[in-house]
């Protein structure tokens, strides 16, 4: 994401301290729904609907005030907003929100760090990008780091002086 591997790094850091803060929106997210949302029972997908319209309306204030008309609609381009929405946005966040109520936050959020490597793949399959050597590295310690979270590999166990039993 950085590129700290080049030495001629030009990048916007306003940018990477963004996308560094929606990173951990998503995890504040996971852990919110499952502490605040999940125990009142809504029904998944009057959740997201209720989430995406309120979110809607409050872009479409924020656009109101602080940007231009536009100067035309093109179909496709409202088409695609649409459907991105609906079955991009829409679907994945019900299916977020199930599998907060099912396996928890924790889980819920690993599924999101899969992303990248969809998306590098994507580009790499769909549109011809070159993969460069990192990608493939970064892929690994990603899942490397999934199944560590969800336990499919073994993690170093810690014996504190506090946890073991006294014999009295």
């Amino acid at each position: 994401l950085l590129g700290v591997w080049d030495a001629n790094f030009q990048g916007n850091w306003v940018a990477y301290v963004s996308c560094s803060l929606a990173t951990i929106g998503y995890a504040v997210s996971a852990l919110w729904t499952r502490k605040y949302i999940a125990p009142l029972g809504y029904n998944p997908t009057s959740a997201v609907a209720t989430q995406l319209t309120l979110a809607a309306t409050m872009q479409g204030l924020a656009v109101l005030l602080y940007s231009s008309a536009p100067t035309h609609w093109p179909a496709d381009g409202v088409i695609s907003l649409a459907l991105l929405g609906a079955l991009g946005t829409g679907v994945a966040l019900v299916l977020n929100f199930r599998i907060i109520e099912l396996a928890g936050a924790v889980t819920a959020s690993t599924v999101t760090y899969s992303i990248p490597i969809v998306s590098t793949i994507a580009g790499a399959v769909l549109l011809r990008e070159a993969v460069h050597w990192y990608e493939p590295v970064g892929a690994a310690i990603i899942l490397v780091g999934i199944a560590l979270v969800q336990g499919y590999l073994p993690r170093a166990r810690r014996h504190s002086l506090a946890m073991q039993p006294t014999a009295d």
